[in-house]
């Protein structure tokens, strides 16, 4: 049985950059009627007072930590006056991945949204270190593009290898296809050398995934593809099919070669023009 989304994880500094995901936020908690929860993390503070003004830097830190909370506190109440939905507000110190965990576990929240900065060399660093956050959550990540906006999501793109646990993620995703009647493409991903039998074992893959969408009365197609590079072939069906979401599986690599090289995950979120909702494998 596919997953409710009954509350929904926001990470926001309310920049102008931040306005397509928290956009994206907004519309999916009306149509699932979630709870919003508007998070603010404060990065902790790592140089030393001087002797002599500890007192007044404390006060300073204090009244800036009051300051940010009534702000949230005004924007938390703005949202829920004007879009009808309930929206809770959290400022955490800490570290950022760690931070997000910690509430994400805390208020039970569903779905976690990220802005995905604009891919240019000033933002190169923040890109980068976006995906090394999705290694604290275990919620499903939502990362919006701060160029693109999207409030709904006609048309998505779920590419499927050949292993059954990458199935796992239509249980988040089903919820979002039904509310949003989408219109849905299966892709299956084979390599050139693939066995006979492998290639039947994704068969039934595609046969399982269709299975479990179609019953919905959701518009589903499957397609199998030969392909040489995942997240490359990925990321041009998207942009073929005109896709408005990409529906993916995370798996981190361990140790040193999760440093040294790029997975098929990351590589789509970080190229991906449009949405792409991650789902770690357990």
């Amino acid at each position: 049985m596919e997953k409710k989304i009954t509350n929904i994880l926001i990470v926001t500094n309310f920049s102008a950059s931040c306005k397509n995901a928290v956009e994206t936020a907004i519309a999916m908690c009306k149509r699932h009627d979630s709870a919003l929860h508007l998070l603010v993390i404060r990065k902790p503070n790592t140089v030393p007072f001087p002797p002599g003004k500890n007192a007044r830097l404390i006060a300073d830190i204090l009244k800036s930590y009051v300051d940010q909370q009534k702000t949230l506190q005004s924007q938390a109440k703005a949202i829920q006056e004007k879009h009808n939905i309930s929206c809770f507000y959290h400022l955490v110190n800490g570290p950022f991945g760690e931070g997000i965990a910690s509430t994400a576990e805390n208020f039970k929240c569903d779905l976690v949204i990220l802005e995905k900065p604009a891919a240019d060399l000033f933002n190169i660093t923040r890109s980068n270190n976006l995906y090394r956050i999705l290694k604290y959550l275990n919620q499903p990540v939502l990362t919006v593009p701060s160029k693109n906006s999207r409030i709904d999501f006609k048309r998505i793109l779920i590419p499927v290898r050949p292993y059954f646990s990458d199935l796992e993620k239509l249980d988040i995703a089903l919820p979002i296809l039904q509310k949003n009647n989408s219109n849905v493409t299966i892709m299956g991903a084979i390599a050139a050398q693939t066995a006979t039998a492998d290639a039947l074992f994704m068969e039934k893959l595609l046969q399982t995934a269709c299975h479990l969408i179609d019953r919905d009365n959701i518009q589903v197609e499957k397609e199998t593809y030969v392909i040489k590079d995942l997240a490359k072939e990925v990321l041009f069906i998207a942009g073929e099919k005109k896709s408005d979401m990409i529906v993916i599986s995370r798996k981190f690599r361990p140790g040193l070669a999760g440093l040294l090289h790029s997975s098929y995950s990351e590589r789509v979120i970080s190229a991906s023009t449009v949405p792409v909702l991650s789902v770690k494998l357990h």
